[in-house]
């Protein structure tokens, strides 16, 4: 079994010792160890856990395989930032998306670097296959949620586009 565990900054500090915002990031922590209550160390599936140096736990559900954990991760509207695989558990920093900026593609991409200079950094050319321009897309999307803005409007369509430019 997989448990989601859900870790919410709770204290009265903005920013953590490195600087990041403690208020706008939560630890989702998928584990195959149950959940427990931090007085009572009953065992908990569902529901509040306790506080701790100013982190609240709650547990998010019991799940059957970890692809059904991750699931539930994502259907929350969260995605995810970093995973780090140790021992019986996978620590996945999340951000809601509600919080990411929104972004046009095209925005985001030609206002940063220009449609030439676009092309130069995703090695877009008139020859370029859907499959290419599909990856390079995913690899801007992905850049992008690491800065806490999410695409949308079309990044592949943007990219389709530019290689259409370069064949006329």
């Amino acid at each position: 079994m997989y448990y989601v565990i859900q870790s919410e900054y709770a204290g009265a500090n903005t920013h953590d010792s490195a600087g990041h915002i403690l208020g706008d990031t939560t630890e989702m922590t998928i584990t195959t160890t149950i959940g427990l209550k931090n007085m009572s160390k009953e065992p908990c599936t569902e529901g509040w856990l306790g506080t701790t140096n100013d982190w609240s736990s709650t547990a998010r559900g019991e799940f059957n395989s970890l692809e059904e954990a991750l699931g539930y991760v994502h259907s929350e509207g969260y995605t995810e930032e970093k995973e780090d695989s140790e021992c019986d558990e996978i620590s996945v920093w999340v951000t809601p998306e509600s919080k990411m900026e929104k972004w046009n593609a095209g925005d985001w991409v030609l206002n940063a670097m220009g449609e030439e200079s676009a092309c130069k950094e995703y090695n877009i050319t008139a020859d370029s296959t859907d499959a290419h321009l599909e990856a390079m897309a995913d690899k801007v999307e992905k850049e992008a949620k690491e800065d806490f803005n999410t695409l949308v409007f079309g990044t592949y369509d943007l990219f389709c586009q530019l290689r259409d430019d370069l064949e006329e």
